[in-house]
């Protein structure tokens, strides 16, 4: 019961009847799906550019979350959880230097077009000693632009991503210590740590070294959508998205995936609540007759099923690419729900 300290008048709502259910925000999407390179834990890409970036380009006719990013930004998505899957046996590619372990941030081969700089920092002392290190980091998406030596850099064309971290300290309560400022996603392809972390890193000498090749892995099968561990940290696709971290999270779709993987998402939206699925119809279904939505991902209110594909043009060869169209969908569901693309200003006369 309220308490009124002084005369006035005074206003009470009273509730009546139990109240509406608001709706859930869709503006902030979760893809899940192979990319060129990339993560593993969900990470947030705001526009195309941040995602070409992060998880690289177009790598294969048949895999499809490059093109579904596209769509979902070309047609007023703005905030993107890309989850990236990778197949059982995929190795993580590293390099020792001068006392520092160089990770690629995510498994696979693709980073093995990345060359590794250590130099001496721009700052110097009195005595004209660098007072910290600087990590150069380069890599080319054409794997035969990369150069055969560091020394080749300066001839070789000009790398698709280039990171110049100058600077750093091996300090840990200095803000420019070298974890701080490269990892936790700050480069979009390694990370550097301790080879020894049991002892204090003394000042890296000038080093250089290329990434070495690993494996990519078998092929992707549906289980891989859904890694569970004990550790959160480990824990992969439609798991790592049940972490509190991603709760903004309101529509989940894999792009193209297989009908055992779909089944996987509207599960996990079904469990979760708040979440709706996004599922694409089976490649090549010609008849629109003899689809059955409601088998192929099971009767459910926590999922939409789309037919058909559709036809883009490849943003690096222009030419017809057939594609599912859940990432224009999920894209069109963003914008509907953004307040400033659902308001129109009055005709000018």
């Amino acid at each position: 019961m309220p308490e009124y300290l002084s005369p006035g008048v005074y206003i009470e709502e009273i509730e009546r009847g139990p109240k509406p259910i608001e709706g859930v925000a869709t503006s902030t999407a979760a893809f899940l799906g192979e990319t060129q390179r990339g993560p593993q834990i969900p990470t947030l890409v705001t526009s195309h550019g941040e995602y070409l970036r992060q998880f690289g380009d177009i790598f294969s006719p048949d895999k499809y979350m490059p093109y579904a990013v596209k769509m979902f930004f070309d047609n007023g998505g703005r905030r993107c959880y890309v989850t990236r899957i990778v197949g059982g046996g995929a190795a993580t590619a590293e390099l020792p230097l001068s006392g520092l372990t160089i990770r690629a941030n995510g498994p696979g081969s693709d980073y093995n077009k990345t060359w590794i700089r250590i130099l001496p920092g721009s700052t110097k002392d009195k005595g004209g000693n660098a007072v910290g290190f600087r990590l150069r980091v380069d890599y080319w998406a054409n794997a035969a632009d990369v150069p055969t030596a560091a020394a080749g850099i300066a001839t070789a064309p000009p790398p698709t991503i280039s990171e110049d971290f100058n600077d750093l300290s091996v300090d840990p309560a200095s803000t420019a210590y070298f974890a701080k400022r490269v990892n936790d996603g700050n480069s979009a392809l390694i990370e550097v740590t301790a080879t020894d972390p049991t002892v204090p890193v003394p000042l890296p000498a000038a080093a250089d070294g290329q990434l070495p090749s690993v494996a990519d892995g078998v092929a992707v099968i549906p289980p891989d959508y859904e890694v569970d561990a004990v550790d959160p940290g480990q824990r992969r696709g439609l798991r790592a998205l049940e972490l509190d971290a991603f709760r903004s999270v309101a529509v989940v779709y894999a792009p193209g995936a297989l009908e055992d993987a779909a089944k996987l998402v509207v599960t996990h939206c079904e469990n979760n609540r708040f979440r709706f699925a996004v599922v694409d119809a089976q490649a090549n279904k010609a008849n629109a007759a003899g689809i059955n939505a409601r088998n192929e991902i099971d009767d459910t209110k926590y999922g939409a099923f789309y037919y058909p594909w559709i036809y883009v043009s490849d943003p690096r060869s222009g030419i017809r690419k057939l594609v599912p169209p859940g990432g224009a969908v999920c894209g069109i569901y963003a914008l509907t729900d953004t307040p400033a693309a659902c308001s129109r200003p009055p005709p000018t006369r």
